[in-house]
């Protein structure tokens, strides 16, 4: 975000985060999932044309690495980080998930609390999907950014909400007690524990 920061300078920060146990069962789903085409190319849209053969390459490694893995999961998927390879041998997968998540958004609170307050407006996942009009709007507030009503409504007509509590719900109650134990401390900075 510095380096944002630094190359677009007065820009504004929406941070929208959310409970990182609901991502960990989220995020856990995308490390063992199968083959699946139309998910793949609606993430394609997004890389650059001259990246392809070097993201192509690694996806490919990474799912012939899911069919000789004992857990059944990709050899690696979302952020990587610092000693990945030690953490994928001392934790399970749901606590590599769960500390993907939590070092990101640690990282992105210090980042953003670098950033002038005003040019940053926080946004709870958990409030947008289940207000998606009120906290819309509070979003273009900040962007000083004028829409009619209807077109707020229009914009969020297929917000759902059906996604909350579904990593919990399928982690159970014993597994969210050591994940929480794991990430507490970042769980409890933003309401979650």
């Amino acid at each position: 975000m510095p380096f944002v920061d630094r190359v677009l300078p007065g820009a504004k920060y929406i941070y929208i985060y959310r409970d990182g146990i609901d991502a960990t069962g989220s995020a856990k789903q995308r490390w063992t999932a199968r083959l699946d085409i139309p998910y793949i190319m609606e993430k394609v849209r997004f890389v650059p044309v001259t990246d392809l053969p070097y993201y192509g390459l690694r996806y490919f490694w990474s799912r012939i690495y899911r069919l000789f893995s004992k857990e059944k999961r990709l050899a690696f998927w979302g952020p990587k980080l610092d000693n990945m390879e030690e953490i994928l041998q001392k934790h399970t997968l749901n606590e590599v998930c769960a500390l993907q998540w939590q070092r990101c958004v640690d990282k992105a609170d210090r980042d953003l609390g670098e950033i002038a307050p005003e040019r940053v407006i926080r946004i709870r996942y958990e409030d947008f999907v289940s207000n998606p009009v009120p906290e819309l709007q509070r979003i273009l507030v900040f962007l000083n950014y004028t829409a009619s009503l209807e077109e707020v409504q229009a914009a969020v007509k297929r917000v759902s909400n059906g996604s909350l509590g579904k990593g919990r719900k399928a982690l159970g109650d014993e597994e969210v007690a050591k994940l929480e134990a794991l990430t507490g401390e970042t769980l409890k900075r933003h309401g979650y524990l």
